[in-house]
C-alpha cells in the first residue's frame, strides 16, 4: 500500500534536480521505482539521501545496502 509523507530538505546537494535548503518533498512510499525517478534512500546507519534511481542505486538496494524509502513527488518552496 502506498502512502505519501513530506520531508524538508537540508543542504543544496541537489540543485541539478533544482531542490535547495529548507524546500518541502513530498514522497511517497511503497510505490514502483523507475529507472531515473528520483528516490530518497535510506542507508544502513540511517542517513538519509536523495539520487536518481540508476544501476548503481538498483544494486545497492537489492544487496541490501540500502532502502529505497520513497518516490519524489513534488517540491513545496515558500520564499
Amino acid at each position: 500500500e502506498s502512502a505519501a509523507f513530506a520531508l524538508r530538505a537540508g543542504g543544496d546537494g541537489l540543485r541539478e534536480e533544482r531542490i535547495r535548503n529548507g524546500d518541502i518533498l513530498l514522497l511517497e512510499r511503497g510505490g514502483e521505482v523507475r529507472e531515473g525517478e528520483t528516490v530518497l534512500v535510506l542507508s544502513r546507519e540511517g542517513a538519509a539521501e536523495l539520487g536518481r534511481f540508476e544501476e548503481t542505486l538498483r544494486q545497492a538496494a537489492e544487496a541490501g545496502e540500502v532502502l529505497v524509502a520513497g518516490l519524489l513527488l513534488g517540491v513545496i518552496r515558500t520564499y
